[in-house]
């Protein structure tokens, strides 16, 4: 098989970036096979263009979420007890907005502490 070394300008992704060295080996899945898996990528790429595209995406992790889900497992008696009377639901904001360092939207805190007692979260 003949080199498959070509210029790619497509942006960085999944271990892969546009640049000018020569790779031995591409490590990615459709690369596996291949006898002769050259590719050319920034200086620390470890796969070819083709199998970092071939990638899915990331799933995005909702950071305010765990740390709610993480309050209301750590805090199950608490949590029984603001199930039963809403206005409690605020210590659970005050405490994720303190683990955030206050770095999140209050509203949408409170969107997702109300989230999870619609959904029966124990």
């Amino acid at each position: 098989m003949g080199l498959r070394w070509k210029e790619d300008s497509r942006p960085q992704r999944h271990g892969w970036a546009p640049g000018e060295c020569v790779h031995g080996r591409c490590v990615g899945l459709l690369c596996r096979e291949l006898e002769d898996s050259s590719f050319v990528g920034a200086k620390r790429a470890i796969i070819c263009a083709d199998c970092a595209y071939a990638m899915p995406d990331p799933v995005p992790v909702d950071r305010v979420q765990n740390v709610v889900a993480q309050l209301i497992l750590s805090n199950k008696d608490k949590w029984q007890q603001a199930r039963e009377r809403p206005q409690l639901l605020g210590w659970f904001v005050g405490q994720a907005m303190k683990v955030l360092g206050g770095q999140a939207d209050p509203e949408e805190v409170f969107e997702k502490v109300m989230r999870s007692v619609e959904r029966g979260a124990n």
